[in-house]
């Protein structure tokens, strides 16, 4: 028989009525636990049909079958009367079926199926699904569609015939997620029907007296008395608490050989702190010093730079003005498996008319401009068809680019500000647009790719690093021009001297 010890985490979700509700805590906290008895729990307080019967069918999502197959399923089995049913252990989806007697006399008929789902398959791989609530496990792999998708196939059955549905809505468990990230925007901002759950750090950063980090484990940690083991040498005494105490003691200091201050900072002490797997690629940049307290407005008829990288399936623009001496990144735009065409008529275009009518608008794109495989189109000429001004010229060297936005971040006349707004160009700077760091072993260290990691945010920052480089540029050109005006000017002079 199960022994289950609701912790006080626990025990709010269990009373949660939310249409939503996130629990979220560091490892090892019982998270799964407390969701999967809250699984059977809600299974037991459906509404009972006139046959007696108290039916639900529950749809339980992780963002892969290996995951699910050695985690999730498992967490549902340890819960459920070993005797009342089983959950197959293959199939797409997995399924289980629990027939549970209560004490009132009435049954519990549970259906449960199991899905690998983590983008946009989801919506078609859901579609003929009608579940009375859903369990999405370890949520931080899965994306919004995931969650958007089982939304739509929850509170679907019973019908009112059979009893009609008791709570029909999603819960959600996650480690501590990425700032910028989508549970991240979930928790911060929570509609009036969403309830977060917070569980206490498994840890606390403290200094000492020298500005030497080190770390505390939180006695008040949830689930300690199920982690970790008993070692030769402990003392009669040494109790489950402490055991659990010594478990997290030994993970922070696996992290802390690594130096994964990150991991330790995010995932034990639940730290609003980016994880950074691999190395930034601006580790110049700072959250205080390039990234506007204020959202940013455009300044009317002043020169406005799309910087834009306009090459493949994820078309990226960024729109940059000089404003009170920096240039300012105004405002961001990305495209996912999505053509050039459809970006510019369908996203940038009406960005432009909508914010920037009044400015002059000169796009800086990609110099390898290729043409369109259908029709045979550059972008620059599609830009140009559009009224926009087009610079293709720089290079695609990353190393040149790279380095162009790094010494504007170094600089603070003509400097880098970021709008507050362009989340994705920030989550870049922090820690998305990164060097991946390279699986390898001998005895030279961490070895990281020449080139950053592509992903979503090095798109926008490809985009950026051309307005950069255009900006530059028409900077050397106005130093030369000056700097021949000044010499046209001396060099009259000196005639006009001799000529007296």
């Amino acid at each position: 028989m199960f022994d289950y010890k609701p912790t006080e985490s626990g025990l709010k979700l269990h009373q949660c009525n939310s249409y939503l509700k996130m629990i979220v805590g560091p490892y090892g906290s019982g998270k799964s636990c407390a969701c999967a008895v809250d699984v059977l729990a809600c299974a037991c307080a459906q509404a009972p049909a006139p046959d007696g019967i108290r039916y639900s069918r529950v749809g339980v999502v992780r963002s892969s079958y290996p995951e699910l197959e050695a985690s999730t399923r498992r967490s549902l089995i340890e819960v459920m009367p070993i005797e009342c049913g089983r959950i197959a252990a293959s199939g797409s989806p997995m399924k289980g079926l629990y027939y549970i007697p209560l004490p009132d006399g009435t049954r519990v008929q549970l259906e449960l199926e199991l899905w690998a789902l983590k983008g946009q398959e989801a919506y078609d791989k859901l579609r003929s699904c009608n579940w009375t609530f859903a369990w999405i496990n370890e949520a931080t792999g899965c994306t919004p569609d995931v969650y958007n998708a089982v939304t739509g196939r929850v509170g679907r059955f019973p019908p009112q015939s059979l009893g009609g549905v008791t709570w029909g809505g999603t819960m959600m468990d996650f480690n501590m997620p990425t700032p910028g990230s989508w549970l991240d925007t979930y928790i911060k901002n929570p509609q009036p029907n969403w309830t977060v759950i917070w569980q206490p750090p498994a840890a606390f950063k403290k200094e000492d007296e020298y500005g030497r980090v080190y770390y505390e484990i939180n006695p008040d940690a949830e689930n300690l008395r199920n982690l970790g083991s008993r070692e030769e040498g402990d003392p009669p005494d040494f109790s489950d608490h402490d055991k659990g105490m010594r478990f997290y003691r030994n993970q922070i200091d696996a992290q802390l050989k690594l130096g994964r201050f990150d991991i330790i900072d995010n995932q034990y002490c639940m730290m609003d702190v980016p994880i950074v797997d691999g190395k930034p690629v601006y580790p110049g940049f700072s959250m205080a010093q390039h990234v506007s307290k204020m959202a940013l407005k455009p300044m009317p008829h002043g020169e406005v730079i799309v910087g834009m990288d306009q090459s493949g399936i994820h078309p990226a623009a960024v729109i940059l003005q000089y404003q009170q001496s920096r240039w300012c990144v105004m405002d961001e735009i990305y495209a996912e498996n999505e053509g050039f065409e459809n970006f510019l008529h369908g996203m940038l275009i009406p960005l432009l008319r909508q914010k920037y009518a009044e400015n002059d608008v000169i796009a800086a794109i990609d110099p390898s401009n290729q043409r369109d495989s259908w029709q045979g189109i550059t972008p620059k000429e599609r830009l140009e068809e559009a009224g926009i001004r087009v610079a293709a010229f720089g290079t695609n060297n990353p190393r040149t680019r790279i380095y162009a936005v790094e010494r504007m971040l170094n600089q603070t006349v003509g400097g880098l500000l970021v709008n507050k707004e362009c989340e994705l160009l920030i989550r870049g700077f922090s820690h998305e647009y990164r060097y991946r760091r390279m699986r390898v072993s001998g005895t030279i260290g961490a070895v990281y790719t020449p080139s950053p990691e592509k992903n979503d945010a090095s798109h926008v920052h490809d985009a950026l690093q051309y307005a950069v480089l255009y900006i530059n540029s028409a900077n050397e050109v106005d130093d030369v021009s000056i700097r021949h005006a000044t010499e046209r000017v001396v060099q009259s002079r000196s005639v006009r001297a001799r000529i007296v």
